[in-house]
């Protein structure tokens, strides 16, 4: 007599368990689609080289000031050169971005990349950089 509630127990257990395997088979979408491997960062440098488009990378982290002050500067000329140069932040902190911040040799943040349109690295440069210089290195990508 003492095995009929050990068997009923299981029971209640196995219902359990495939009550919720069919909840979470059921409540997924069914297309869902898998993301590309790489960073989204990693995605745009590709397809901006893909499609010859000069780009600004910029290397920054939330918790660095001089970054925040770069990233002032960076969304105040992004609408100068839309449509002429490809602006792309990579946040050195994400996880998704270190193999990207290892091929750039990322040592220290901010750090600015300003690529032609060739795929050649035209500027590089580590910390705060004045506007002005910002916008003449931008502007001699875009003469090319």
């Amino acid at each position: 007599m003492k095995q009929k509630p050990i068997n009923l127990a299981i029971i209640v257990i196995m219902v359990l368990l495939l009550s919720i395997f069919l909840y979470y088979k059921f409540t997924q979408p069914e297309n869902e689609s898998v993301p590309a491997p790489g960073s989204s960062a990693a995605r745009q440098i590709e397809a901006g080289k893909q499609a010859g488009e000069s780009m600004w990378l910029l290397f920054s982290s939330a918790n660095c000031q001089y970054c925040v002050e770069l990233k002032k500067i960076y969304d105040r000329l992004e609408p100068e050169y839309q449509g002429k140069v490809r602006f792309i932040t990579i946040d050195v902190d994400d996880s998704d971005n270190s193999s990207l911040a290892q091929e750039y040799g990322i040592a220290y943040v901010p750090t600015t990349f300003i690529i032609d349109g060739e795929g050649a690295i035209s500027y590089q440069e580590v910390g705060l950089m004045a506007e002005d210089d910002l916008r003449a290195e931008l502007d001699k990508v875009v003469q090319q």
